[in-house]
């Protein structure tokens, strides 16, 4: 399946997206969603920006041994902004597994456990981008969910 990574978050086709099954051709959304959520494993997803490969999509629910090894490399310690932890690290989907049903490398994260658990329990976020960056409390402007509803 080749899916542009904004009409697969946002559950529909824009004009000028792509969403296509190779060799059959272009398909809903929502049809490359129901074939993800049987969880077949020899199934593979590139998702895309325009023609730009933004990640391959793996339809488990933890990261694969080469997307672990590069959020390692990419998040020694926790992403929050500030937060030295180095042990007990978890890997974080930064749109929820349970909805998506995927898991992409550029939407994933590396929190500590007291952070991740702010996330889960209180929704707390990341802001937007790669990296070390700040979190903020579901009440704060710069909060994720602010962006999707700009």
């Amino acid at each position: 399946m080749r899916v542009d990574l904004q009409a697969l978050l946002r559950g529909y086709r824009a004009e000028g997206e792509v969403c296509e099954v190779a060799g059959f051709g272009p398909v809903a959304v929502s049809a490359v969603r129901e074939m993800v959520e049987t969880g077949d494993p020899f199934l593979a997803a590139v998702a895309t920006v325009g023609k730009a490969v933004t990640g391959v999509a793996h339809l488990g629910r933890r990261p694969t041994a080469h997307q672990t090894t590069a959020l390692q490399w990419l998040y020694p310690t926790c992403a929050v902004k500030g937060c030295s932890a180095t042990s007990f690290l978890e890997f974080d989907h930064r749109e929820n597994w349970s909805e998506t049903h995927f898991t992409l490398f550029d939407l994933l994260d590396r929190l500590c456990t007291h952070h991740h658990d702010l996330k889960s329990t209180k929704g707390w976020m990341l802001v937007q981008g790669t990296g070390k960056r700040e979190f903020v409390s579901p009440d704060d402007p710069r909060h994720p969910r602010y962006e999707v509803a700009a």
